[in-house]
C-alpha cells in the first residue's frame, strides 16, 4: 500500500522511481540470483569467509 508520502509525491518523481527500481530489479533477478547462491553453498566455509 502506498504511504501518504508517496502519495504525495509528484507523478514524474515516482515514476522516475519506479523506472530505477524496476531497472534494478530486471537486472538482479532470482534466475541470476540462484545459481550464484547454489554455487556459493558448495563452497567450503573457509572460502565463503574469504568472500
Amino acid at each position: 500500500m502506498p504511504s501518504a508520502v508517496h502519495l504525495a509525491m509528484p507523478l514524474d518523481e515516482r515514476l522516475a522511481q519506479w523506472d530505477g527500481m524496476m531497472t534494478h530489479l530486471r537486472r538482479h533477478d532470482v534466475g541470476g540470483w540462484c545459481p550464484t547462491f547454489l554455487d556459493r553453498r558448495h563452497e567450503a566455509p573457509e572460502e565463503r569467509a574469504a568472500g
